[in-house]
């Protein structure tokens, strides 16, 4: 009797249908497996994919910092590196690939309102410091070009010190006092979170010229120092340009390298390297959970040909190959296996999608995954019927008809 691939399908997907418990708790490790391969590494580039677009949120695509940094070896005259507002308008107005440069300084002040006071985080910088850093104002507007030139005692505040300072809601055009002077709040910004333990929200903004002479007591002008200078490029493809021409403007204009002028990309691909590292991690651990469950389908189907033994040799007496009943018990762990991927697939996808629901992490089902799951629990299948399916290929037919009765 010679059987078709068809008949060979259909007498393998009846054997299993036959027993549904026994097929279900079969496959419930290839289950796991696949649930755990889809869900891990679809979390993982959610994860890269949400890191990075809170980096870009709070730096902006296309920023840059210019810092200064320790003097040139072999430099004779030793001095403190500092950064001054000369340098951050020499860039802003001589640099064709840098659309807007913003110059910073900042430092902790008593802050108070009516009896409430705390040290408060004031940063001065100019009126081009939301368009470089990608922030926006909730409330009122930030402060002008004018303003700054004016060394005008205007403040914008971060949204939790608004909060904390005005319960009520209404902090543009009340008062506050900085280091004992009065200041007019002009706006209040968008809440913006924290990437680490520091938070714009918990910042007070000022004029730079404002900072510089009220504040610190330095005369205001180009000579004003300041921490460093927010840069941002005129788009993503113009950033090693932006780079290349800051540092040789700086470097000509300071007459030493005692600065650095960084992207941030570099932390992109930190955050790239970590999750991928996290993803491969993980889905190995899957793939472990996968073999552990073709382990389990390897010992099922042997339980299963010895209690098929009478059915096996009743097969080969009237003329069943070794080759059909070998293909037979391959194609039952195969659709085992590969029935249970596609389930795990489901569920994985499923875990995806409650997680993204209670988590701020985008829905993405990476298309690889999908197909190497399925994949993976077919092979793993297949590998662990041919132990059982050799097993019963081999059997002699008289003794498998004499061990029945």
């Amino acid at each position: 009797m010679r059987l078709t691939w068809r008949d060979t399908f259909e007498s393998a997907a009846q054997s299993l249908v036959a027993h549904p418990l026994r097929s279900c708790l079969t496959m419930l490790g290839v289950i796991i497996g696949n649930a755990s391969f889809v869900a891990m590494a679809s979390l993982g580039e959610a994860a890269k994919v949400y890191t990075v677009q809170r980096l870009e949120a709070f730096h902006g695509p296309n920023r840059l910092i210019a810092y200064a940094t320790a003097n040139e070896p072999g430099q004779m005259i030793k001095r403190e590196p500092k950064l001054y507002l000369g340098d951050a308008l020499a860039l802003g107005a001589g640099t064709p690939a840098i659309r807007a440069v913003a110059p910073v300084v900042g430092a902790a002040f008593l802050g108070r309102v009516r009896e409430q006071s705390q040290f408060l985080w004031v940063t001065g910088t100019t009126a081009d410091y939301l368009g470089v850093k990608n922030e926006t104002v909730a409330q009122g507007r930030f402060f002008s070009s004018e303003e700054v030139e004016q060394t005008a005692r205007v403040a914008v505040l971060g949204s939790s010190i608004a909060k904390r300072f005005f319960p009520d809601g209404e902090a543009v055009g009340q008062t506050m006092a900085i280091k004992n002077l009065s200041f007019r709040v002009i706006g209040v910004m968008r809440p913006k979170g924290s990437l680490d333990k520091t938070s714009p929200d918990e910042f007070v903004y000022v004029p730079l010229s404002t900072f510089s002479l009220f504040l610190r007591g330095t005369v205001a002008g180009i000579g004003i120092p300041v921490d460093y200078i927010e840069i941002a490029a005129a788009s993503k493809q113009q950033v090693n340009d932006a780079i290349f021409q800051a540092t040789n403007l700086l470097a000509a204009r300071r007459g030493a390298r005692d600065f650095a002028v960084a992207p941030n990309i570099p932390y992109k691909d930190l955050i790239g390297q970590v999750s991928s590292t996290l993803t491969i991690f993980l889905a190995v651990l899957a793939g472990i959970s996968l073999i552990i469950g073709g382990i389990g389908i390897m010992n099922v189907m042997l339980v299963t040909v010895s209690e098929r033994t009478s059915e096996i040799g009743l097969r080969k007496a009237i003329g069943a190959t070794n080759g059909s009943i070998l293909l037979n018990f391959l194609i039952e762990s195969t659709l085992l296996s590969a029935t249970g991927g596609l389930f795990g697939v489901a569920i994985g996808v499923g875990i995806v999608a409650v997680v993204v629901v209670v988590t701020p992490l985008p829905f993405l089902v990476p298309i690889w995954s999908l197909f190497t799951s399925i994949l993976l629990s077919g092979v793993v299948g297949m590998i662990s019927g041919v132990v059982p399916a050799m097993s019963a290929a081999r059997l002699d037919p008289i003794l498998a008809l004499r061990a029945s009765n």
